[in-house]
């Protein structure tokens, strides 16, 4: 690696110090030459002065001489630009890579965490990989959670989970609330897998600081308690009081797990009904339910409530989540929303080709506003396609969209013959 730059008028100052540093290192034979430095005494003491005064050049001469942490400390100062030293995102992976080979854990994890995300070299998902696990074998929590969570993902090698937990295990352990978020996200998926033990991963994040969590475990807490599973006489009397009180019978179908009644009960709570106060907090609660148990229109109603703030705070990223399961299911509808928020960038990274693809997903299941957003898109987004656009107003016309149709025969007038 090429010997970090320091500047020209420090650097009789950096052989001085360098010299009183490297007493320890350098071999006997070498004493006589220290001796006969040109050096005074006075010179070497404002040197040393001038190097506590600098700390990026203490940073650069404890490198030079194999001080992993030193490295670190230097190539966060490049990263951040931390005054006098100019930034330079290149030079800080340098200095990281430096630091891991010296086994510095944090020059480790800041090695990976650069490479992974591009930051000052080219991405290097296998390189950042094998930089997190060296620094999470040296007790750094947080490599272990970016070590656990790119095996979970097949990141710059093959998936592997069983090693990944390992990982964020011991990164959990070592009170890092990105590892035990990232255990409790694996292990609360939709369908939970084991909602009890996400429940304590997302509490142990909760209580380290990572407050987005919090709400995930009281949840799964909930569910990890044993449902009251009602007898066949409750639901048939239920069934028979639901003659003129149809909540009772949803509520109690919904209690047995049934998931399109949860949904229904969460419509019903959404709205009002006449024997039902509205409550959208509730309603909220079943259309989750609904969608634990894999219920398309129930994802999809769990989505527009977490896309408007109904029921509790605005989540995009859940809303988009919770689409996409929907349009798991075969919900034309979800398709649909979640192919638009891809399409603007609404809660997710933008995503064109992904959004065409799921509206054309919904507009085939004969989702209308799927339909008409293709037209709409294919008709004003550069590169136009008059053809794609009337051929999607004509399906959306035909499911009822009158707009559509005024398009269709608008741009059908203009298009090729």
């Amino acid at each position: 690696m090429q010997e970090p730059p320091l500047m020209s008028k420090f650097f009789p100052a950096l052989i001085a110090f360098l010299a009183i540093v490297a007493v320890p290192i350098i071999a006997a034979p070498h004493a006589a030459a220290q001796q006969a430095d040109p050096f005074k005494q006075k010179d070497l003491e404002k040197a040393a002065a001038a190097f506590q005064a600098r700390p990026d050049l203490m940073a650069a001469s404890q490198c030079i001489t194999g001080n992993g942490r030193a490295c670190t400390e230097f190539g966060l100062m490049h990263q951040n630009g931390t005054a006098p030293v100019p930034k330079d995102e290149a030079k800080a992976v340098t200095y990281f890579i430096r630091a891991c080979d010296l086994r510095d854990a944090a020059g480790c994890r800041q090695m990976g965490a650069a490479l992974q995300a591009g930051r000052g070299a080219p991405i290097d998902l296998v390189k950042a990989r094998f930089a997190y696990i060296r620094a999470c074998t040296s007790d750094d929590g947080p490599g272990c959670a970016g070590a656990g969570r790119m095996l979970l993902r097949g990141q710059g090698g093959p998936v592997q989970v069983e090693d990944a937990l390992t990982l964020l295990g011991h990164g959990c352990n070592l009170k890092t609330a990105g590892a035990c978020a990232a255990l409790g996200f694996h292990f609360g998926g939709q369908p939970p897998s084991d909602a009890a033990k996400a429940a304590s991963y997302f509490g142990r994040a909760c209580d380290l600081g990572e407050r987005m969590v919090c709400a995930e475990r009281d949840r799964l807490a909930s569910l990890a308690v044993p449902a009251h599973r009602i007898t066949a006489a409750e639901v048939a009397a239920a069934s028979a009081r639901g003659a003129l009180r149809p909540e009772l019978r949803l509520e109690a179908g919904c209690a047995a797990r049934n998931a399109a009644a949860c949904t229904e009960m969460g419509v019903m709570l959404m709205n009002g009904a006449p024997n039902l106060a509205k409550d959208e907090s509730a309603a909220a609660t079943h259309f989750r339910l609904a969608c634990d148990l894999n219920h398309g229109q129930g994802c999809r109603a769990l989505g527009m409530a977490l896309q408007s703030g109904r029921g509790g705070a605005i989540n995009l990223p859940q809303a988009q989540a919770a689409y996409a399961k929907a349009c798991t299911a075969n919900d034309a509808q979800g398709c649909g929303r979640a192919g638009n928020l891809y399409l603007t960038g609404q809660g997710v990274p933008k995503d064109v080709p992904q959004g065409l693809t799921l509206l054309t997903r919904g507009c085939e299941q004969r989702d209308a506003m799927s339909c008409n957003t293709l037209g709409v898109h294919y008709g004003t987004v550069a590169p136009q396609d008059i053809t794609k656009a009337a051929l999607s107003f004509g399906k959306a016309c035909d499911l009822g969209v009158a707009t559509a149709c005024a398009n269709r025969d608008r741009i059908t007038n203009v298009a090729p013959r």
